[in-house]
């Protein structure tokens, strides 16, 4: 017997599904989106699942991989595979969480991240250079992980707002 579906897989399919129709501007009530997401797996296992929970672990992958093809590279929250990494950019910089001894370097996917916000933005890299300098003090760099999810965090608050 396949390996079911895990939660994680789960969730992450619903948080892409609607962000896919966010991107698309395409509101309708949550039966039809239902509908239509279930439609979409049907199509990517080739009908082998009908619904979310009928999905394999591996049909899941397909369909994940399936989403974020659709939704393009440039999204700034785009999966890390490198796990240590991953659980720092949960976790370092913020509050409570002392990871002094296990600091993790910022790399590509990071510095990308950074420059897909600077253009969700419509900001100019002497603007994104200017914030992070006021985010983590003169002459400094994003070089951690902590200091790349403060830089982050302040960045999607910005978003967040010109989006009202």
């Amino acid at each position: 017997m396949a390996k079911v579906i895990s939660p994680k897989q789960l969730a992450y399919i619903h948080g892409l599904w609607r962000e896919r129709m966010r991107r698309q501007n395409i509101a309708v009530p949550d039966d039809e989106a239902r509908d239509m997401r279930h439609h979409f797996i049907r199509q990517v296992t080739s009908g082998r699942a009908a619904v979310t929970k009928e999905l394999t672990f591996v049909d899941a992958r397909h369909v994940i991989s399936r989403l974020l093809n659709d939704l393009g590279d440039g999204r700034p929250w785009a999966p890390i595979a490198d796990q240590a990494v991953a659980r720092a950019a949960g976790t370092h910089g913020r509050r409570g969480h002392n990871h002094a001894r296990q600091e993790v370097m910022a790399g590509a996917q990071q510095t990308s991240t950074l420059e897909a916000m600077m253009v969700e933005l419509g900001w100019s890299r002497a603007r994104l250079d200017a914030f992070i300098e006021r985010q983590l003090g003169a002459g400094r760099q994003v070089r951690t992980m902590g200091q790349f999810n403060r830089v982050l965090w302040g960045l999607k608050a910005i978003a967040r707002r010109q989006k009202r």
